[in-house]
C-alpha cells in the first residue's frame, strides 16, 4: 500500500525525518532492484545499513510486512557483490566460530581499553574513521570486569551453584565477557527455580553475522551450536539474552535449506526458552515476604527489540518484577521503542543512535524510577551510556540482578 504508517514508529525516521530512513523508503529501493529499475550500487549501502531491525514499523504495518527480513537479504546482496570490511569479515568468520581466539581477541581488546588506546583514537589521523569506532565503543565499556563469566565457573567449581543437567544455561557473548554478573545472577535464579543448572559450550549465536548480511557466518555458528546442543539430556536450553534466545528460536527459517539439519532443530525447538518463559513454566518467581519499613526499589522497564517484538515476551518481565517484594514498578512511555544499541548500531551510526537514546532517557527520567532494567547486553551497554551522558542519577540493570534481590537478605536487596 505504501501507506506510511511505518514512520511514525520508526526510531531512525523520527531522529533524522528522511524518507530512506523508515521502512517504506528501504522496502522502495529493494522492490526497485528486484523489478530492475535501478541497481544495487555501492552508495545504496547507507539507507541498507541505517534500519535497527527492530520491527516497529512491522508492528505498525497493516500487511505486516517484515521489513527487518528484506533489510537483511538486501545487506546479504551487498555483501556478496561488494564484500565487507576485513575487520568485520575476520570477526565473523575467524574469531566468533573459535572461542579461544575470541578470547584472546577481547582480552586484548579490553587490555587497550584500560590503557588508554580508545582515548587514543579520539584524535584525528591515528585510526581514521575506525578510531572513531574505537573511541565510541570505548565510551560504553566503562568499568570492564577482570574475569570472563566462564573464567569464574570453570570447570563448575562456583561454590554458590547447583550444578547438575535440568537446565542448559546458553551464555550469550555480551554475558560472558562484558557483563559476567548477570550470567552469575542467572545461574543463581535457575537454582532458585529448583533447576540444577551446566553451562553449555556454546559459540556466539550467530545474530551479529546475519544482522551485517554474513548470512554464512551465521549459519557456520548455527550449525556448530546445534550440533553441541542435539542430545542433551536437559530439559530445558535457557538464556537471559533476549537476542540469543530470539535467534536460536530462529534456527528452523535459517535452516531452511540445509535438510541434514530440519529435523535436529525441530527436535530442540520445545527447549529453548528466554528466562522469562522459564519462570512462567515454573509456575512463576516468588521472593521472600517483604519487610515492613523497607524502602522500596523504583524500577521502569525497557523493553529489548528482540524480547517484545520477536518473541512476543511483553507481559512476562513485568509480571516478574511486580512479583518481587518491595519493587516497584513504574511504567515509561514508549518503553517499546528501541534505545538504538541494536548491536553495534551505536558504534557504526552514532549521531543517530544518540538521537534515538536522547528520547528514551528522557521517557525514563519523568518516571523518577531509580532502576531501568532490561534484559539484552546491547540495551544496557548503551542505556548505561545513556544514564552517563545525560548524568541521569540511576542504575541500569538486568532483570535476574533483580530476581537476585528477591532471595538474598533485606540488607543485600537495599
Amino acid at each position: 500500500n505504501r501507506c506510511g504508517f511505518c514512520q511514525s514508529s520508526c526510531p531512525v525516521y523520527r531522529a533524522t525525518g528522511v524518507e530512506t530512513s523508515a521502512a517504506r523508503g528501504h522496502n522502495a529501493h529493494v522492490r526497485s532492484i528486484i523489478e530492475e529499475q535501478k541497481e544495487l550500487v555501492a552508495e545504496l549501502r547507507d539507507p541498507i545499513f541505517d534500519c535497527l531491525l527492530c520491527r516497529a514499523c512491522t508492528a505498525n504495518c497493516f500487511p505486516a510486512v517484515e521489513t527487518d527480513r528484506i533489510m537483511v537479504a538486501a545487506r546479504e546482496a551487498y555483501v556478496q557483490k561488494y564484500g565487507q570490511p576485513q575487520l568485520q569479515r575476520y570477526i565473523f568468520r575467524e574469531l566468533l566460530p573459535n572461542r579461544s581466539a575470541m578470547d584472546r581477541a577481547v582480552k586484548l581488546a579490553f587490555l587497550g581499553k584500560r590503557i588508554g588506546i580508545s582515548k587514543l583514537a579520539e584524535f584525528p589521523g591515528y585510526f581514521g574513521w575506525f578510531g572513531k569506532q574505537i573511541s565510541r565503543a570505548g565510551r560504553m565499556t566503562d568499568g570492564l570486569p577482570h574475569k570472563f563469566l566462564r573464567q569464574t565457573i570453570k570447570n563448575g567449581s562456583h561454590p554458590e551453584i547447583k550444578w547438575g543437567t535440568d537446565a542448559a544455561y546458553f551464555l550469550g557473548c555480551g554475558f560472558n565477557y562484558a557483563l559476567p554478573g548477570v550470567g552469575l545472577a542467572t545461574l543463581q535464579c535457575l537454582n532458585a527455580l529448583g533447576l540444577s543448572v551446566h553451562v553449555l559450550d556454546n559459540l556466539c549465536c550467530g545474530l551479529p553475522p546475519y544482522s551485517h548480511g554474513d548470512v554464512e557466518a551465521a549459519l557456520i555458528l548455527a550449525r556448530k551450536n546445534i550440533d553441541l546442543m542435539v542430545g542433551l539430556e536437559s530439559r530445558w536450553i535457557v538464556t537471559e539474552c533476549a537476542s540469543c534466545s530470539s535467534f536460536l528460536k530462529k534456527y528452523a527459517e535459517l535452516m531452511a535449506d540445509e535438510p541434514q539439519y530440519l529435523q535436529k532443530v525441530a527436535d530442540l525447538q520445545d527447549k529453548i526458552v528466554d528466562l522469562n518463559e522459564l519462570i512462567q513454566a515454573r509456575e512463576g518467581f516468588r521472593g521472600k515476604e517483604a519487610s515492613q519499613g523497607r524502602p522500596v526499589m523504583t524500577v521502569s522497564y525497557h523493553d529489548p527489540c528482540h524480547l517484545s517484538r520477536y518473541q512476543g515476551i511483553v507481559r512476562q518481565p513485568r509480571e516478574i518484577l511486580a512479583s518481587i517484594p518491595g519493587v516497584e514498578l513504574i511504567e515509561m512511555d514508549e518503553a517499546d521503542w528501541c534505545c538504538g544499541g541494536a548491536g553495534v548500531y551505536t558504534v557504526l551510526h552514532p549521531q543517530r543512535a544518540d538521537n534515538i537514546l536522547e528520547r528514551k532517557m528522557d521517557n525514563f527520567s519523568r518516571t523518577g524510577a531509580k532502576f531501568l532494567v532490561t534484559s539484552c547486553p546491547a540495551c544496557m551497554a548503551q542505556l548505561r551510556y545513556g544514564m552517563k551522558k545525560h548524568r541521569i542519577d540511576a542504575r541500569v540493570v538486568h532483570l535476574s540482578e533483580v530476581l537476585k534481590t528477591g532471595l538474598n537478605s533485606e540488607e543485600e536487596r537495599c
